[in-house]
């Protein structure tokens, strides 16, 4: 049932000031329906954020409107001429710039071809690199930013390489700029000053940006567009809407009440497994972490996109160096400096890009499962035991119900369900202690999502602890006996009755209170 009519903001696109309108937005992957009638009303010279729920459509619907993907049905108006984007240089043409989330500069390049890239000034057949790096002075100067043109990006800050992407923008006379979670991966410092700069091109430009941070939008946006499953629930302008209002936006009236019927109690006491106490790591923004894990017992953590949720896990993975603070797993104080420190201590991670750091694509089921114990269970002279770990590991696909049609398989040819439960077999044959959860359900189906969920409970039952981090908070009230709330690399205790409250939560992972 779509949100209460809260469209608050003028909503004719016929508007003076209106410069930008989406009506009827649809588009479906697959069975997947992503937009169903998305609408959006953007005016000049304003900040106008986009928020909601992890898969409520907000990414898709700016792809659509800078032309990278194509909308199934719907009209977009610019200016108050209907317009077709085929492809991103369309966009650029009708002065539409989006900087995404993964940056889009190549590090082998220096600023100045960055930005001028595909748009390089000539004379006589050539370069005219004197003009360029003028020019690209000249965009970086309304930017109010001092980065050299000459530097390789590559050698540049997220955020330098950031603002670079904005200036190119700016270079191209964009009359909308387009920015999805521009902060996710900038340090404090780097926040404020493009939280500054935002608020300096509202001047001549409309912004568009994509935040899970409700601090920002209060902070920034003139105007609040909410998402909801693909629907647009709600347009709200400054002054209609506060922390509550846009977390009831985004979950819907009826929130409380669709929490998962199969909740955990944190119950009896448990003997501790896993103690933090202290940990700092300022490059990877966490800020003196401290908590406990039990034995047999699931810990959530509820964090945005930038939190540092998955920079925790990553740090007790040996992935990221802390400078501070102590871990203690098992009564014995560790150190993991890498994850072979951290798996012999006793530690597994299933990593949230489950396609880049989980599965090794191009190698076969059987591989992939017992990789990480090749050296340790099924190695003799220095030779791998073939027949033992592909037996191990056709032992691990039958107990976790991996559907595959050999374990001879290309690993890339499984669903997501199945390939997240191969990662975890490959785990389980090292019987770890303590079992780490970045975002284990993203990307599959609603089935797999059950099947990994019983089996994260039937391996905290065998003694297990378990640390599932998540941005999905209904996920995790359904799933862990307790949960606790990451902000800006800090951890927060919730009141025990906000654990089972989705609104609590999120308002605590917001930065609002209730």
């Amino acid at each position: 049932m779509p949100y209460p009519n809260q469209i608050v903001a003028p909503n004719d696109s016929s508007s003076p000031q209106r410069l930008m309108s989406l009506r009827g937005i649809e588009k479906r992957f697959g069975a997947a329906r992503a937009l169903r009638g998305a609408e959006l009303d953007v005016d000049q010279r304003t900040i106008h954020g986009i928020v909601g729920h992890n898969g409520a459509g907000k990414s898709t619907l700016m792809q659509i409107l800078c032309g990278a993907i194509a909308a199934d049905a719907g009209e977009i108006r610019l200016a108050g001429h209907e317009v077709h984007f085929g492809r991103p240089a369309d966009a650029q043409t009708a002065g539409i710039a989006m900087v995404h989330q993964e940056l889009c500069v190549l590090d082998d390049l220096d600023v100045a071809e960055n930005i001028f890239l595909g748009r390089e000034p000539m004379r006589g057949g050539l370069i005219d690199r004197r003009k360029m790096n003028h020019d690209a002075r000249a965009a970086l100067a309304q930017l109010d930013v001092d980065i050299p043109v000459g530097a390789r990006c590559g050698d540049l800050s997220i955020g330098d390489r950031q603002m670079v992407e904005i200036a190119r923008a700016v270079s191209m006379d964009a009359r909308v700029l387009i920015l999805d979670e521009p902060t996710a991966a900038l340090t404090r410092r780097e926040q404020i000053a493009l939280c500054k700069l935002l608020e300096q091109l509202r001047s001549h430009l409309a912004v568009v940006f994509i935040t899970h941070r409700l601090d920002e939008v209060m902070q920034l946006a003139d105007v609040v567009t909410v998402l909801r499953d693909g629907r647009t629930v709600a347009r709200l302008a400054r002054g209609a809407f506060d922390h509550s209002s846009l977390v009831e936006a985004m979950l819907g009236p009826a929130a409380d009440a669709a929490q998962s019927s199969d909740k955990r109690g944190s119950g009896r006491p448990r003997e501790p497994l896993l103690t933090i106490a202290g940990l700092k790591a300022p490059d990877i923004g966490l800020d003196g972490i401290g908590l406990t894990v039990g034995k047999g017992e699931i810990v959530g953590i509820a964090g945005m996109l930038g939190s540092g949720r998955s920079e925790l896990l990553e740090c007790l993975f040996g992935l990221r160096r802390n400078t501070a603070g102590t871990i203690r797993l098992a009564g014995r104080e560790i150190k993991p400096r890498s994850p072979v420190d951290a798996m012999r201590a006793g530690i597994a991670l299933v990593p949230e890009d489950r396609k880049l750091m989980g599965i090794f694509a191009g190698k076969p089921l059987w591989q992939n499962i017992a990789l990480a114990s090749f050296r340790d269970l099924f190695s003799r002279g220095g030779l791998v035991r073939r027949a033992e770990a592909r037996k191990a590991a056709l032992e691990e696909v039958a107990r976790l119900g991996i559907r595959a049609a050999s374990i001879d398989l290309d690993i890339g040819f499984l669903s997501g369900g199945n390939q997240q439960k191969a990662i975890i077999a490959r785990w389980l044959l090292r019987a770890p202690k303590l079992l780490l959860l970045d975002e284990p359900t993203a990307g599959i189906d609603i089935g797999a999502k059950a099947e990994i969920h019983a089996l994260v409970r039937e391996l905290a039952e065998a003694g297990m602890g378990v640390l599932v981090a998540s941005s999905e908070f209904d996920e995790l009230i359904g799933l862990c006996d307790r949960i606790l709330v990451i902000r800006k690399g800090r951890i927060e205790s919730p009141d025990p009755a906000d654990e089972r409250d989705e609104g609590a939560l999120v308002l605590m992972a917001t930065g609002g209170t209730k």
